[in-house]
């Protein structure tokens, strides 16, 4: 033990830990962005936020009624929020 208490502390490669920037849009803009996509095929107002370059989707703010979202990831929160407004979620 004393051995290692002369050495001081540990040297050498320590990695970084990586981290990738994802885009990601709240609720709340979801009524602007469903106004310049189309209709799903069920009749409802889909928007397609992956071919948007949009990543994740957030629960702040309320969304549109009956609205169909194709989003990579979303949180929790927003999918109460959807659901609860009639809404769906679904991934690419």
């Amino acid at each position: 033990m004393s051995f290692l208490k002369e050495l001081g502390p540990k040297k050498g490669f320590v990695p970084k830990p990586t981290r990738r920037a994802v885009a990601a849009v709240n609720l709340s803009e979801l009524d602007r962005l469903s106004k310049s996509s189309g209709a799903a095929p069920s009749g409802r107002t889909a928007i397609d936020l992956s071919s948007m370059g949009i990543g994740k989707l957030l629960g702040e703010g309320t969304p549109p009624k009956g609205i169909e979202v194709v989003v990579s990831s979303w949180s929790k929160r927003a999918e109460e929020k959807v659901k609860a407004a009639g809404g769906s979620l679904r991934k690419p």
